[in-house]
């Protein structure tokens, strides 16, 4: 502390920053790139004309017109899965989404779309009636333009990017600030774990293929508690209340009580497998890393770590840190008898 403690005012000063935006900047990040294709399609061409038109010394590195010709390329993946009730569906939902959230969180140059006569149904129809998005070829087209004829073009989802941009380039800021900020603590803080941990300390290996393993097993994180390893589908219905986020579809509840559980049924359990715990360490980036059993079968995949392992990024703790998976038998079963989607399964071979 003596030695490394001049460093914790500036760390968290330089997260504050971040932290200020980050709620808001995660809810637009998630609305445009997961509402709808066309939305998705728009912002890149209006980012990337954006990015054409700044000064050389002012784009962003790796910037170039090969990047233009390689998004264009590569357009027709964009639309593999376009389907325009689905796009609509997904659409609507984040607009609702984005509506509801607090004073504090609002995304103001998306209350136009709010304040206005028309209701969210609404304009979602007009949006994709409107635009002419949904062709490839056209799209291909537009990144010729400049952002002012893009903008006059008044195809809705590209006047959502325009607005969007100003915050967006301002966010970008903030994350640059902060990246620039924060490489010479972080040199300094992880000297400090070494001083304090020595040998024990491991990379954290991000953006690298790794291999883990651990066996499955519960623990006991206080005094006459044991968590078993295995939840199931039982545990779904005693914490069904009807709320939000214990609101368990009525279908799902009638699957259990009609006990019609398929192939998915664990005979020990006598109950569809739902998640698993397992001594591996677990940080973010991690969820929906494959977990497989000692014969390389697909078992489950990893998505969180229990409420004692929040600690693992500095220190982790093999009696109480676990790992928490979906058992890949509950996710078959909500194909097949939940969503009516065994054709799925047929087509990866899981089932015949």
């Amino acid at each position: 502390k003596e030695k490394y403690g001049h460093i914790l005012p500036d760390i968290e000063k330089t997260y504050d920053v971040l932290l200020k935006t980050k709620d808001r900047d995660n809810v637009m990040g998630t609305f445009r790139g997961l509402s709808c294709a066309q939305l998705g399609v728009a912002g890149s061409i209006y980012t990337l004309v954006k990015e054409r038109e700044k000064p050389k010394k002012e784009q962003q590195p790796g910037f170039s017109d090969k990047t233009i010709e390689r998004t264009i390329e590569n357009l027709e993946f964009a639309y593999m899965r376009y389907y325009e009730p689905v796009d609509k569906a997904m659409f609507k939902r984040s607009l609702k989404k984005v509506n509801a959230r607090p004073a504090d969180q609002r995304i103001e140059p998306l209350e136009y779309i709010f304040s206005g006569s028309m209701s969210i149904d609404k304009f979602d129809d007009n949006s994709h009636e409107k635009s002419k998005l949904d062709h490839p070829e056209y799209v291909a087209s537009l990144y010729e333009l400049s952002s002012k004829e893009l903008e006059a073009l008044d195809d809705p989802f590209i006047t959502i990017n325009a607005a969007l941009y100003p915050m967006i380039e301002a966010s970008n800021l903030v994350y640059e600030d902060f990246a620039a900020n924060v490489t010479e603590l972080r040199k300094e803080y992880i000297d400090a774990l070494y001083e304090w941990k020595g040998e024990g300390l491991y990379p954290d290996a991000n953006s690298t293929m790794r291999f883990t393993s651990g066996p499955v097993k519960g623990y006991s994180p206080s005094n006459a508690v044991w968590y078993k390893p295995f939840t199931s589908l039982v545990g779904v219905l005693e914490k069904h209340t009807g709320e939000e986020p214990f609101n368990a579809p009525s279908k799902l509840m009638k699957l259990y009580k009609k006990k019609d559980f398929g192939s998915y049924m664990d005979p020990k359990l006598k109950d569809v497998p739902i998640a698993f715990l397992h001594q591996c360490d677990i940080t973010g980036g991690n969820s929906g890393s494959p977990v497989l059993n000692a014969k390389g079968e697909l078992i489950g995949c990893a998505f969180d770590g229990n409420y004692e392992a929040m600690i693992s990024d500095w220190q982790y703790d093999p009696v109480l840190q676990r790992t928490i998976s979906v058992d890949i038998r509950y996710v078959m079963f909500v194909t097949e008898k939940f969503g009516d989607a065994s054709f799925v399964l047929e087509e990866m071979g899981a089932i015949r």
